[in-house]
This record gives structure tokens, C-alpha cells and sequence, in this order.
């Protein structure tokens, strides 16, 4: 997909086509927009890429954990985001200064929603397909409704891939709490 149709787009859609180690595919229009894999068989560490740009994605810490956005070519530092005390909610700074307030927007209904500093949703993320398919019922998906067109490509892409990161690394760290609660 062409950069002047990825940012006309205002619902995208992330696939999982295959096991969640491939990876996973941004959809819009029909076409191919983005990708994101991990580098590990763990969410850790991650690359995407989309017409505007290629993005590595990195947890650092343990205890006071933040995630970092760097340029895949570079290293240069893009984005760093802060975790509030429950972990599923929490601040993104961008290396232009810009702040985006990311959370749940239903407890139970599986939607998370970034906000920009001038209090506007940029972006809705529902968990599963617009369209559900029985064969795709145990895999990662995702619905994205843009809801604000002001951000150039650039940052959009920033933000939809660290926001379908996020969800992946918040999964797998319910999971890991689920284990050791029940073990």
C-alpha cells in the first residue's frame, strides 16, 4: 500500500496469519499497510514497519518497566511510553514532545483508546475482527477505528503499532499472572 492511501485510511484491521511468533499483518482497504514481528518468542522486543517507516519496539526495566520506540535504522529514540501502577494504562512521550494518554476504554469489552494532548481520540483499538470467523477464533486480531485525521502517517504509524504491541504484551502478562495464581 501506497503512503497516500495508508493515510486516508480511517479502519484498519491487525491479522494474525499464521502463529503469533510470525507475526502479525496491518490491514487496510483490503491491502497490506504494516507488519510487526517479535524477535523473541516473548513480546519483548518487537520490529514494525509501514509505508512511512521501519520501528523497533523494546521493553526496558523490570520493576519501573517502560517501553521504548526507536528507529529501526538508526536506533534513534522515537517514542518512550511510562506505565501507570496497574500496567494497562500509562503515558507516551514522543521525541517531538507530542503526549498520548493510552488505556482500556471498556473494562470487559476488550477496547483500548489513545488519546492526544489536546484531549482528542486519535484511535479505537477493538480486539477481534469486524468480520468473525470461527477458523480465526483463538488467534490475536484486532479492529481500528481512526476517529481523528490530524497526525501525518509518520506518527499514525508510530502509534498503531505500539498500540497493538502494547495489547500483545498486556495479554501475555495477564497470562503469565493467571499461571502463577493458579500454580
Amino acid at each position: 500500500m501506497n503512503a497516500q492511501n495508508w493515510i486516508e485510511q480511517r479502519t484498519f484491521e491487525w491479522m494474525q496469519p499464521g502463529k503469533a511468533r510470525d507475526g502479525f499483518v496491518l490491514m487496510a482497504g483490503g491491502e497490506r499497510a504494516g507488519t510487526l514481528r517479535f524477535e523473541q518468542w516473548r513480546h519483548e522486543s518487537a520490529e514494525g514497519e509501514t509505508p512511512y517507516g521501519r520501528w523497533k519496539f523494546r521493553r526496558e526495566g523490570f520493576w519501573r518497566p517502560r517501553y521504548v520506540v526507536t528507529e529501526k535504522d538508526n536506533g534513534n529514540e522515537v517514542a518512550v511510553y511510562s506505565p501507570r501502577w496497574g500496567g494497562t494504562e500509562g503515558t507516551l512521550h514522543t521525541g517531538e514532545g507530542r503526549r498520548f494518554e493510552w488505556g482500556m476504554r471498556k473494562l470487559w469489552g476488550g477496547e483500548h483508546s489513545l488519546v492526544d494532548d489536546a484531549g482528542r481520540t486519535v484511535f479505537v483499538i477493538m480486539q477481534g475482527r469486524a468480520k468473525f470467523r470461527w477458523q480465526e477464533m483463538f488467534k490475536q486480531q484486532g479492529t481500528i477505528r481512526r476517529e481523528d485525521t490530524t497526525h501525518d502517517g509518520r506518527t499514525l504509524s508510530i502509534l498503531l503499532l505500539f498500540a497493538w504491541w502494547m495489547i500483545l504484551v498486556e495479554a501475555e502478562q495477564a497470562a503469565g499472572a493467571a499461571v502463577v495464581v493458579m500454580g
